[in-house]
């Protein structure tokens, strides 16, 4: 009895990066075809006849297209690979799948709907089952890339596997391009760089997300903000790094230790500064005033040790802050703060049962000749979140105006564009571009605020 033996040609076509074609038009594109013959187990009394095939021709399309219908991948995003497989042979198809490989070691791309994360080890992606002839199906395979990726390209393979016989023939190598490395905003990522030289001048830069009390809410971006300013700090302002005192959720004492306290203003800065030494202060955290009539209206930063009931004992006050920076340098001061003192934050409440009266403070003012105050917003106002940006929304602003346009040499807050900008500069674009993003992203009043008696001060200056 003759036993025919019968070997499956699959024609394995990949098709150049295009976005998905609208229905009913023609996918464009060059096509590259791989032949896989898929055969049977062979045994010695069976040899196959290679004159006897019947075949199951089985095209294998990809396409690929990302969130905005682009043909590359973005850090953060969920792109789409389209697979088409279709037998326009006269014999039936059997356990075909498709498989996704990368060419080298790759880090933060999942695939699949089951995530499997892509690597030099082949993933089923895609399984068909049996494809009659004539038949076709279409899988939508998902492609996650995480917050950061590499650079240039990934070399994406895209194999087929058959649960019957073997695949002769080489997966194609496509390549799909990166588009955005990380999810982090130009703001990050893209930090000017200068001739500044302030070897001679100090920074404290505070960052507070974390509170150990329940009743506090955390500050999602604050650590974020202060790590940034202090990258804006050595690498475009000309502060030496070993003269930036870098706090992450400090404690009431840690701040003391640096800042000073009411007993003694002779801290951690006091010990750095000369007599004339600059001074740059950044604090992006919670801040509330007291409830307490006793403490005389105060405001108050909050560590990370706060209590909102006990603010006097366990806040740290802002007028204490500008009482010791006045002992410590009578050279110029700067300090931006990226909080409110309203007793309400974007987490909700700080500041419980408190009465309305109590809640309406005054923004404190420095005195000194030589300061300059930056602030996120009035006393009686919300200072914002920019989830999209991950910082605070007064914070991402005041680093935008570092940022030169896109068509321009001039920094964006460098209005005459004379290559300085100024703190009266600054805190225009700030009043601009903060109080309209809150309104047309919350459907509120924030007005950033500037104070002291040198708003001309140079905060950077700049080879444009």
């Amino acid at each position: 009895m003759n036993v025919r033996v019968y070997s499956y040609l699959l024609v394995f076509m990949v098709v150049s990066l295009a976005p998905q074609s609208v229905q009913g038009q023609q996918d464009e594109g060059t096509s590259d075809v791989i032949t896989l013959d898929v055969q049977p187990a062979q045994t010695q009394q069976q040899p196959v006849q290679q004159a006897d095939y019947q075949k199951a021709v089985v095209t294998v399309g990809t396409f690929f297209r990302d969130e905005s219908g682009e043909n590359k991948l973005d850090a953060g995003e969920t792109a789409t690979l389209r697979v088409t497989l279709s037998n326009q042979g006269t014999k039936e198809a059997k356990g075909v799948s498709v498989t996704l490989r990368s060419s080298s070691p790759v880090e933060g791309i999942t695939v699949g709907e089951d995530a499997q994360p892509l690597s030099t080890e082949e993933k089923t992606v895609a399984t068909a089952g049996v494809l009659e002839s004539a038949d076709a199906r279409q899988f939508e395979v998902p492609i996650r890339a995480s917050d950061t990726l590499p650079d240039g390209s990934i070399q994406l393979l895209v194999g087929v596997q058959a649960q019957e016989g073997k695949v002769v023939g080489s997966p194609k190598n496509k390549s799909i391009p990166i588009g955005e490395v990380t999810t982090a905003p130009a703001v990050d990522r893209d930090i000017p760089e200068t001739d500044m030289n302030r070897e001679d001048a100090v920074a404290v830069v505070i960052g507070v997300s974390q509170y150990q009390s329940d009743d506090i809410p955390p500050v999602d971006y604050a650590v974020q903000d202060a790590e940034i300013m202090k990258g804006y700090l050595t690498r475009m302002m000309g502060f030496d790094p070993a003269n930036v005192i870098y706090l992450e959720n400090p404690t009431k004492s840690s701040m003391d230790a640096i800042l000073g306290s009411s007993e003694t203003h002779k801290g951690r800065l006091a010990d750095l500064t000369e007599k004339d030494s600059e001074v740059f202060v950044y604090y992006s955290g919670h801040g509330a005033p007291s409830t307490s009539s006793g403490e005389g209206g105060d405001t108050y930063f909050l560590p990370s040790d706060a209590r909102p009931n006990q603010l006097g004992l366990t806040g740290y006050p802002v007028n204490l802050m500008y009482e010791n920076l006045s002992k410590v340098t009578s050279g110029a001061i700067t300090v931006v703060i990226d909080a409110c003192f309203s007793g309400q934050s974007q987490g909700g409440a700080l500041v419980k049962n408190a009465s309305p009266a109590l809640l309406t403070v005054e923004n404190p003012i420095m005195g000194m000749k030589n300061g300059l105050v930056l602030t996120a917003s009035k006393a009686d106002q919300i200072s914002s979140w920019y989830p999209e940006k991950q910082h605070g929304l007064f914070t991402y602003y005041f680093l935008n105006g570092f940022q030169k346009g896109e068509n321009s040499k001039s920094m964006l807050a460098d209005q005459d564009g004379n290559g300085v900008i100024t703190g009266s500069e600054m805190g225009t674009y700030l009043s601009e571009h903060v109080t309209d993003q809150a309104r047309r992203m919350y459907g509120r009043t924030q007005n950033p605020q500037i104070m002291g008696q040198n708003k001309d001060r140079v905060l950077v200056r700049y080879d444009n």
